[in-house]
């Protein structure tokens, strides 16, 4: 039913190599920063124009390198923050990530080039009452809080749903990482 206005977005990000590939492995190591920060994920309208809506990367990698292979992959998560998708219009968009290294760290070797992921189609849509999308849109909103260890926020938005929706399985779900996190077994 797509996502809505204000509604946060998660995505794994993986980078693989063809399992056909002939180069034995790739090195990612960007001069100045880790190879995380050399993908960037956005989404852009119809016209493939970017709409100045980024994801941001949840957490940071062990390592600035990373190698690639046709049997190792590399990969994090990145989301959208509930204000980034509030910004946007309803209508159709596409989510796209691309990985650029202009120079590699000296001595590592490392691939330079730009890629692209596969476009794929995400629809914004103004924010509905319906009891189950409203479900989604908290459990939305508190996976979002918990990200940022904001364990309070997805407490309080997640009683108030399971004051309304008692039988909520996924809620009671989310409800008990909280407690769990807040060291309340």
């Amino acid at each position: 039913g797509g996502v809505e206005q204000g509604e946060p977005m998660r995505m794994d990000i993986l980078l693989q190599m063809n399992n056909d590939a002939e180069t034995g492995s790739v090195v990612l190591a960007p001069v100045s920063e880790t190879w995380v920060d050399a993908i960037e994920v956005q989404l852009v309208d119809t016209q493939g124009q970017p709409t100045g809506v980024r994801a941001q990367t949840v957490g940071r990698p062990e390592s600035a390198v990373t190698t690639l292979s046709p049997r190792r992959i590399a990969g994090g998560l990145w989301r959208f923050a509930p204000g980034a998708t509030l910004a946007l219009r309803p209508g159709a968009y596409t989510l796209r990530a691309r990985l650029a290294i202009s120079a590699a760290a000296p001595g590592s070797g490392g691939w330079t080039g730009e890629v692209f992921s596969q476009d794929i189609p995400v629809e914004i849509v103004p924010p509905s009452n319906e009891p189950r999308r409203r479900a989604h849109r908290v459990l939305s909103l508190a996976r979002d809080a918990i990200l940022d260890d904001r364990l309070e926020e997805a407490a309080n938005v997640l009683d108030a749903l399971l004051s309304e929706q008692r039988d909520n399985m996924p809620a009671w779900t989310v409800r008990a990482v909280v407690s769990e996190r807040a060291g309340n077994i």
